[in-house]
């Protein structure tokens, strides 16, 4: 019924046209018809609306109340789990690093007692076997250090490494001096290897500084 009325009063004020008194009465009476309209349905839906808001309030706090903590133990975890992220990467790189300076002193210990050992040959007169500790086979120390860096949220771990793209001249500036006898060790498993396959040792023999020996000795079969 409410609707009904109310749309008859929508038409009936836009076909309104006042031209004389007597139709300047009827658009006062069409005001007072619609103003009680609008009250009418102010009435019905207004404490409809406010129960409604009533209830959504209701509703987002009895949501806020377990999801704010959940929310809130969420973001714990993450951050726990960071910090673990964090703390197990400095822990594998000062492992790493330690395992490095372990090579690092045991390659110096070998460097020392190459050179110590050639220094002895040519003392004795074995010129060509001081020449082959002194500058057989080198190969350079690959070293790789893996670094950590913390991004919000997220982890990114860098990794350092450092390897010989142009090796005459890594051994050319190492004959100079300009690089550090510690990056530069004699490879003799590679070298061995070569020696006793017949092929490469032809090879090795022709290599500059290197000389090819054998020992006799009586193998039982």
């Amino acid at each position: 019924m409410a609707q009904t009325t109310a749309v008859s009063l929508i038409k009936g004020a836009n076909n309104l046209q006042i031209t004389d008194d007597g139709t300047n009465k009827r658009a006062a009476n069409g005001l007072m018809l619609i103003k009680a309209m609008i009250q009418e349905i102010d009435d019905h839906h207004d404490p409809i609306i406010k129960k409604a808001r009533a209830t959504v309030e209701a509703a987002r706090e009895a949501k806020a109340k377990f999801r704010d903590p959940l929310s809130d133990a969420l973001q714990m975890i993450k951050d726990k789990r960071l910090t673990y992220d964090k703390e197990s990467k400095a822990t594998a790189l000062k492992k790493q690093q330690e395992e490095q300076e372990k090579e690092n002193v045991k390659a110096e210990q070998e460097r020392k007692a190459n050179l110590a050992l050639a220094k002895d040959l040519r003392k004795s007169g074995a010129k060509q076997q001081a020449k082959i500790l002194e500058a057989a086979v080198v190969e350079p120390t690959k070293i790789e250090l893996q670094e950590p860096e913390k991004i919000t949220g997220q982890a990114l771990r860098k990794t350092y490494y450092a390897d010989v793209v142009d090796l005459k001249s890594f051994v050319e500036a190492w004959l100079r001096g300009d690089v550090p006898e510690e990056l530069v060790a004699v490879n003799r498993v590679l070298l061995g290897e070569y020696v006793r396959n017949p092929d490469k040792r032809l090879l090795v023999e022709k290599y500059p500084g290197i000389k090819v020996d054998f020992n006799e000795g009586l193998v039982v079969k």
